[in-house]
């Protein structure tokens, strides 16, 4: 899915050129190799063991290293232990939407180190993913789960998408089948999977909508789309492109997603915190794996001018979500920021259905107010009553913030998480009769 045999020695090249050119870019491989070379125990999260596997697949390709393939090989036995669960375990339920992210780590390792198996481990191997598959295949399709999906279900099809691509060819339905095994279960066919995978895709980002506004603002906040795509999406757009099929271009919308961003992000290069959002939040990993993906020539040369311009200096006192570290090594390395770059032609102020920003221009010492002026209802949990709020953000600094999702820690979760999302008009400017308007049938710029 993501390397072919005849472009290693190439991505090898390019790894060891890109550690060289770039720190950050080093600092992430130091990650992806600690990740790989970490303890693992069949105890844990499928999710923990999912990602500890793929990364030791990717380093033992990278510096040729037969014990972690073989150590990724034991991790993808240790599926038939299902290891620590969440205490619900109901379907839609947060477990579920764990081990999808674990299922697709799984099949991306697999996909890594197939070619090292011997022919009993890889049927046994095949059968414990598809097992895995037809579990999340049997209840994703049933409109009460699917309903409790609602808040994560780009990320939960992505990833399911991203198993189904590894095992399109799996079936087991017949005798002359290829992962046909006597007596045991059959799980069905990869061909379906798939199939049922693309049009999920399909009817999430076409018809469905149910994340993002009109403009392309992701409902949750910026941190949440951050966390939805360092799961599992981004390696799906990455696997889609890798076989030459752009979901940038097949999805308008999705391009809209992640221009919208670079529209509204502060001068700083940081996004705004509304929403689920912490105010020291940052979508520069995911900058740098987009900006390949951009149909519009301008947008993906502010992609990679925000890359290299805002956000690295931002990045050294933080810390990535460690599902992105191997996604960059594939397919974001330097030398695919070294295009055509430059700042954004855009006006400086600009109105969306969500947030009207003025900015007095694009250079870091600006000055930048957004008026939060929501009118898109929320039906997922990360939806703040932050409606008719303001933000100014000038001198290099935040002079009015609001304060998001907080930074956790105890007084974040006695104090700012109900504060910022319960029934009340705390973070409202406005009020009228008393109350905060909404929640939200017309724009808040119509009263």
């Amino acid at each position: 899915l993501f390397l072919y045999s005849r472009e290693i020695a190439a991505w090898r090249r390019r790894v060891k050129e890109g550690k060289a050119r770039d720190s950050w870019f080093g600092r992430v491989y130091g990650a992806v190799r600690t990740y790989a070379q970490a303890d693992w125990s069949p105890d844990d999260y499928h999710e923990t063991r999912g990602q500890t596997a793929h990364n030791a697949a990717v380093i033992s390709i990278l510096e040729d290293r037969r014990e972690l393939s073989q150590k990724a090989v034991d991790i993808l036995k240790s599926m038939a232990n299902p290891g620590k669960v969440y205490e619900s375990t109901k379907p839609g339920s947060w477990d579920d939407r764990q081990r999808i992210c674990g299922l697709a780590n799984y099949c991306m390792a697999y996909d890594l180190v197939a070619s090292t198996l011997s022919e009993e481990d890889n049927k046994f191997i095949r059968r414990l993913l598809a097992k895995e598959i037809k579990h999340h295949y049997d209840y994703i399709r049933d409109p009460e789960v699917y309903g409790r999906y609602r808040g994560s279900f780009g990320y939960i099809i992505t990833g399911f998408a991203i198993a189904a691509l590894a095992l399109a060819d799996y079936d087991d339905t017949g005798k002359r089948s290829p992962d046909y095994e006597e007596g045991g279960p059959s799980y069905g066919r990869g061909d379906e999977w798939l199939y049922f995978a693309l049009c999920s895709i399909y009817l999430e980002f076409n018809k469905h909508g149910f994340q993002w506004d009109p403009s392309g603002y992701f409902l949750s906040g910026f941190g949440y789309l951050g966390q939805s795509e360092s799961r599992c999406a981004a390696a799906c757009w990455a696997v889609f492109d890798h076989v030459g099929f752009n979901l940038f271009q097949a999805y308008p919308f999705i391009e809209r997603v992640h221009e919208y961003y670079l529209k509204v992000m502060l001068p700083n290069g940081w996004p705004p915190p509304t929403d689920d959002s912490g105010v020291l939040s940052s979508l520069a990993n995911g900058m740098c794996v987009f900006s390949t993906l951009f149909t519009d020539k301008h947008a993906r040369a502010v992609a990679r001018w925000a890359w290299t311009e805002r956000h690295i200096r931002e990045r050294t006192g933080d810390w990535m979500d460690g599902h992105w570290c191997y996604i960059f090594l594939y397919r974001a390395t330097p030398q695919d920021l070294a295009g055509k770059k430059h700042p954004p032609k855009w006006p400086p102020t600009m109105f969306f259905a969500t947030h009207q920003v003025f900015r007095s221009d694009w250079s870091e010492d600006a000055s930048d107010l957004m008026l939060n002026t929501k009118h898109c209802r929320g039906g997922h949990g990360h939806n703040q009553n932050d409606g008719c709020s303001i933000q100014y953000y000038a001198k290099r600094a935040y002079l009015i913030v609001d304060p998001g999702y907080g930074q956790g820690g105890a007084f974040h979760n006695r104090y700012v998480k109900p504060w910022c999302r319960g029934d009340t008009y705390n973070q409202s400017m406005i009020l009228i009769d008393g109350k905060r308007p909404g929640p939200q049938s017309v724009s808040y710029t119509h009263l």
